[in-house]
């Protein structure tokens, strides 16, 4: 283990990339102590801003707001890596934990031309990213725009994956089925060059949704088969793995509604019942109770027609 600030502080986001937000936070915490030994305000910032971070991503708001607050008292304008790292978790808390829209928005876009004006480009695009989730309507679109322009001038390729998803998921939200195909599509190519194996296979289900969506049924469930067939092949790997839960159940979804298409109302509550299950496993009652009620109304809906 690394026992300098820095170097500790590049280890915790390395196990922060993996998921490991456990071992993260340890290493944050020891980045954070490091940093306040040697002096060092910028390190000892970012490190309190990620730490909090790594409660934030996995609900524990609580326990992770008094190291935000920490990293505020800390944090200064004259540090550039430390003040965008405080910026980019604060923006964070107020969106998730505050539900405040604006003020994530307003966090996000001073983040943004501060981290240009600083050629911290990879930490423009996270802002730009964010500005287009927490946006208003009117903001998504170009702010999505921005994000793609800035990851492709700064020659990291690793943003455009979900930079490109979350401008299709926007398109969708707004009917232009065309445009959100192609833009999943991009997604996709980005997630199979860079990410690793429940993301491509998210790319995957979502590339046959917006197929479905845009009225190309037979193209649809050609990647939603084996988007279904690859998500057995992975939970037989990893039985316990609710992220492949999830995208399991989302092709049995995405299956019920093309079987819906066609009339087969039978196999259709019964591939939305398998999909249901699915995301009852992946914990969806913790962090995606809309999933269960979207799917809850579907099968009432599904099963009305049948009675009748």
């Amino acid at each position: 283990m690394p026992s300098d600030p820095t170097a500790l502080l590049r280890e915790g986001d390395r196990l922060f990339d993996q998921s490991k937000y456990d071992e993260a936070a340890a290493t944050f915490r020891d980045a954070a102590a490091a940093a306040e030994r040697a002096g060092d305000v910028s390190t000892r910032v970012e490190a309190l801003s990620v730490l909090a971070r790594c409660y934030l991503i996995r609900d524990r708001n609580a326990e992770g707001r008094p190291y935000i607050e920490q990293a505020g008292q800390l944090a200064s304008p004259e540090h550039p890596k430390g003040w965008s790292r405080y910026l980019g978790v604060r923006g964070r808390f107020e969106w998730r934990d505050d539900k405040n829209l604006p003020a994530a928005t307003r966090t996000f876009k001073a983040m943004f031309d501060y981290c240009m004006a600083h050629g911290l480009h990879n930490r423009a695009v996270d802002a730009a990213h964010m500005v287009a989730i927490t946006g208003g309507d009117d903001e998504q679109i170009p702010w999505a725009m921005k994000g793609i322009e800035a990851a492709n001038a700064s020659g990291d390729e690793g943003w455009l994956g979900p930079l490109w998803n979350n401008l299709g998921w926007t398109y969708s939200a707004r009917g232009q089925h065309d445009n959100a195909l192609d833009a999943l599509l991009k997604a996709r190519e980005y997630h199979h060059r860079h990410s690793g194996p429940l993301p491509r296979l998210a790319a995957d289900v979502f590339v046959g949704q917006a197929y479905r969506l845009a009225g190309q049924p037979d193209e649809a469930r050609r990647w939603i088969d084996a988007a279904n067939a690859r998500a057995k092949e992975m939970l037989a790997e990893k039985p316990d793995d609710g992220g492949i839960k999830e995208r399991l159940g989302n092709t049995h979804e995405q299956l019920g509604e093309l079987d819906a298409a066609r009339g087969a109302t039978t196999t259709t509550v019964a591939n939305l019942e398998q999909a249901r299950a699915l995301y009852v496993e992946a914990g969806a009652e913790q962090w995606g109770p809309e999933e269960l009620a979207r799917v809850d109304q579907r099968l009432k809906q599904l099963r009305g027609e049948v009675s009748r």
